[in-house]
């Protein structure tokens, strides 16, 4: 996760961090300080819940920045930015908020998104420096809210390493699978939810109609949504539950990445997707729906397809499943990509922080 790749960077560098959470994380190191708000609800995701954090919160960040002399705030958000108001403003912290995804799109309630509306406007206004995770996330809150340009700075995530598997170790996992030698596998992963689109690839398995061409999806639900389920049931619905593997959420996906041929990210929106950059460290070729935040990583048009055209992907995958050299094109341009976010994230994070130009 970056935030604890974050802390690591910052605690090797000597800094002190005082961590204002919900629950204790787990992670600890003798320069970090946990901040635990107390509460006495059992439902983490109820609205009273969240009312009640966010009231001591606000006190309790204060608290903390006039006890322990707090110099900077660094947020995963602009609604966290503003419950450190009063550290802001009356203590002149400098606050650096991370931006990692567009908060309009995670709902189409009104009412919560025009609370957020104004919540990150708010935020946004308080804080010193503002970090996207890509240019077009950037560009989409420069247009809602107006910022400076001088105030943001664009940091796309990183790969964290390339992962290399041995033959063995591939043909491993693909038994492990129930996966043939001769069968053609993509991959996909990611929390399931609507907006990761897996429905669309278990369409085009259906229209693609080759036994041997197999989707192998690598994730399952963090808060229950009832989306895993109405996966399994599509696909038995169209009659191909055998060629849907559902490998389930894994800590590290990148050797079940590895053990297949291609990785397809249909995505309709996005920060800056880690599932595709570890399939590009993987050395997997990859494609991606033609999205802006995709196409960020992408770039070729090669590697893109849109979704309201599923015989483009159809063609493309029948293509790459029987054509050595497209296949090895397709290869070629995916690891071009991966070099470009071969760097260390933590380490120019690290330098963001501590510049205040």
């Amino acid at each position: 996760m970056r935030m604890y790749l974050l802390f690591r960077h910052l605690l090797e560098s000597g800094d002190y961090i005082h961590v204002l959470c919900a629950e204790r994380l787990p992670i600890s190191h003798p320069r970090l300080v946990q901040h635990v708000t107390r509460s006495p609800l059992s439902d983490k995701e109820g609205l009273i819940f969240w009312l009640h954090f966010i009231f001591i919160s606000i006190f309790q960040a204060f608290y903390i920045s006039k006890k322990y002399k707090t110099e900077k705030i660094v947020t995963f958000g602009p609604f966290y930015t503003l419950l450190c108001v009063f550290p802001i403003i009356i203590h002149g912290a400098y606050s650096i908020t991370f931006i990692r995804s567009d908060n309009m799109k995670h709902s189409n309630r009104l009412v919560r998104n025009g609370f957020f509306f104004f919540a990150d406007w708010l935020g946004i206004m308080l804080s010193s420096r503002l970090v996207f995770v890509s240019n077009t996330l950037r560009d989409i809150y420069a247009k809602r809210y107006k910022f400076p340009g001088h105030k943001h700075v664009v940091v796309p995530n990183d790969i964290r390493m390339l992962f290399v598997q041995s033959r063995s170790e591939r043909a491993q996992v693909r038994t492990s699978l129930g996966i043939d030698d001769n069968d053609f596998v993509i991959a996909t992963a990611g929390v399931f939810n609507a907006g990761k689109n897996f429905s669309f690839l278990i369409q085009t398995i259906k229209d693609l109609a080759i036994e041997r061409i197999k989707l192998l999806i690598i994730g399952d639900e963090v808060v229950q949504n009832g989306e895993s389920q109405r996966l399994k049931r599509i696909a038995n619905d169209l009659g191909i539950d055998s060629r849907i593997i559902f490998a389930g959420w894994k800590d590290d996906p990148r050797p079940f990445i590895c053990s297949s041929d291609l990785f397809v990210f249909s995505s309709r929106y996005e920060g800056s997707p880690n599932a595709l950059l570890e399939a590009l460290g993987c050395g997997v070729p990859c494609l991606g729906s033609d999205i802006k935040e995709i196409k960020e990583i992408l770039l070729h048009n090669e590697l893109m397809f849109p979704l309201e055209e599923r015989s483009v992907l159809i063609d493309k995958l029948l293509r790459l499943s029987r054509d050595p050299l497209y296949y090895n094109h397709v290869y070629t341009l995916s690891k071009e990509r991966c070099k470009h976010f071969c760097f260390d994230w933590g380490h120019r994070m690290y330098s963001v922080i501590h510049s205040k130009s």
